[in-house]
C-alpha cells in the first residue's frame, strides 16, 4: 500500500484525513470484534514520526512463561478490552470518587482526557508515547512529537480539547 494512504485490512482499520494524528483517531471494526491492532498500530507509528525501533506487539497472557516471548525492553503496555455494564459501572463510581476526593497525579505524568467517542486506542497510545518521550526516537517532521511539545503545558482537559482541533 502506498504511504499516507492510510491502512485498510477487510473493512478494518482507521479512517484517515490529511494529518496522521487526527486521521487515525477513530479505529473501526471494534463492534465485530478484535481488529488486526498490531499491525494498524504500528503503521500509526510510523507515519506519527516514531523511529521502527519501537513497536507494539501481542501478549498472550500474563503468566511468566508468555511474558517471556515479549520481545524487550519493554516501556507500555496497552489493555485492549471490550466495555461491559459492569466496567461502565465502575468507572462511574470511580469518576464520583475521584470528583469528591480528588485525584493525585504526578506532575511528569502526561495524560489528556479522552472526549472523542472510540479513541480509547489513540489515546492509550498517545499516553504510553508521551510517558515515554526520553526513550523515543522521533523523526525530525514527527507530527505527534509537535503535539507533545505543544500540549506539555495545559491540562487534561486542554489537551483533549487541542486534540480534538489538531492538524
Amino acid at each position: 500500500m502506498a504511504e499516507g494512504t492510510g491502512l485498510r485490512a477487510e473493512g478494518f482499520g482507521p479512517r484517515r484525513t490529511s494529518s496522521p494524528l487526527k486521521g487515525w483517531l477513530v479505529v473501526v471494526g471494534m463492534e465485530e470484534g478484535l481488529i488486526p491492532w498490531i499491525p494498524v498500530t504500528n503503521q500509526f507509528l510510523k507515519q506519527l514520526g516514531i523511529h521502527p525501533d519501537w513497536q507494539f506487539v501481542d501478549v498472550y497472557g500474563m503468566e511468566p512463561e508468555l511474558l517471556s516471548m515479549v520481545p524487550r525492553p519493554v516501556c507500555a503496555v496497552l489493555l485492549l478490552f471490550p466495555i461491559t455494564e459492569k466496567y461502565e459501572t465502575f468507572r462511574t463510581e470511580e469518576e464520583e470518587r475521584i470528583k469528591a476526593k480528588g485525584q493525585d497525579v504526578k506532575s511528569s505524568v502526561y495524560f489528556m482526557k479522552q472526549t472523542i467517542n472510540n479513541a480509547c486506542g489513540t489515546i492509550g497510545l498517545i499516553h504510553a508515547i508521551a510517558n515515554n518521550r526520553d526513550k523515543m526516537n522521533f523523526e525530525t517532521n514527527s507530527s505527534l512529537k509537535k503535539f507533545l511539545e505543544d500540549s506539555l503545558s495545559m491540562t487534561p482537559e486542554e489537551r483533549a480539547k487541542y486534540l480534538e482541533t489538531y492538524e
